[in-house]
C-alpha cells in the first residue's frame, strides 16, 4: 500500500474510533481561497486617534465605512477572496460538508465579521449559514449525487482599522476548517 492510500485510511479509522468524522483532507475535500489574507482596501486616511470599521460586500466588492472618521482614497470595489470547496470523490456523495471560518493572527486590520456572498453551487448546495456578521461563521453544504461536487462564494468581511493607519493593504488572515459528515 502506498502512503497516499494509507494516510486517509488511518485518519478515517481514527475518526471512526473516537466517534468523530474524519478530517476532510482524508477523503479528498479541498477548500481553496484565492487570497488567504483578505481584500486590499487600498489607501485610507483617518483620524490619528480613532479607529474605523469598513465593510467589503461579498457579492459586489463595494467598500463602505461603517464607523469612525476616515476616508477611502482608493476608488472602485475591492476584490473579496473567492472560496472554492471541492469534493471530487465518491465518499462525498450525499454527505454534509461543514466549513467554519475564523480570523487567524494579527494583521494591518482586524476582521470583526465575515459576510459570505452568494454561493454558486455545482453539486454542493448551501443548507445553512450561522454566525454571519460575526467572527465565527459556519456554513453547511449538502453534496448531491453528482460527483465531483463543488461550490464557490466570495468572502465579504467587516474589518477594523486601528487609529493612525493611513494605508490598509491586505487584512489579517483567516482560517477555514472543513468536516465531512
Amino acid at each position: 500500500m502506498n502512503s497516499q492510500r494509507v494516510l486517509p485510511w488511518i485518519a478515517g479509522a481514527i475518526g471512526a474510533f473516537i466517534g468523530g468524522a474524519p478530517p476532510a483532507w482524508a477523503i479528498g475535500v479541498t477548500v481553496t481561497p484565492d487570497n488567504p489574507s483578505g481584500p486590499d482596501l487600498g489607501k485610507v486616511a483617518q483620524a490619528p486617534t480613532t479607529s474605523s470599521v469598513w465593510r467589503v460586500d461579498g457579492d459586489t466588492g463595494e467598500v463602505s465605512l461603517l464607523g469612525g472618521q476616515a476616508v477611502r482614497l482608493t476608488s472602485g470595489p475591492a476584490s473579496p477572496p473567492m472560496i472554492t470547496i471541492s469534493c471530487p470523490i465518491e465518499k462525498c456523495r450525499n454527505a454534509l460538508v461543514t466549513v467554519a471560518l475564523a480570523p487567524s493572527g494579527p494583521g494591518r486590520a482586524t476582521i470583526v465579521g465575515f459576510r459570505p456572498g452568494t454561493v454558486t453551487p455545482k453539486g454542493l448546495t448551501l443548507q445553512s449559514v450561522s454566525g454571519a456578521g460575526t467572527r465565527q461563521v459556519t456554513m453547511t453544504f449538502l453534496a448531491g449525487s453528482v460527483i465531483p461536487a463543488s461550490a464557490s462564494f466570495a468572502l465579504g468581511m467587516d474589518v477594523s482599522l486601528a487609529p493612525g493607519r493611513d494605508s490598509l493593504g491586505s487584512m489579517s488572515s483567516y482560517m477555514l476548517n472543513v468536516v465531512v459528515h
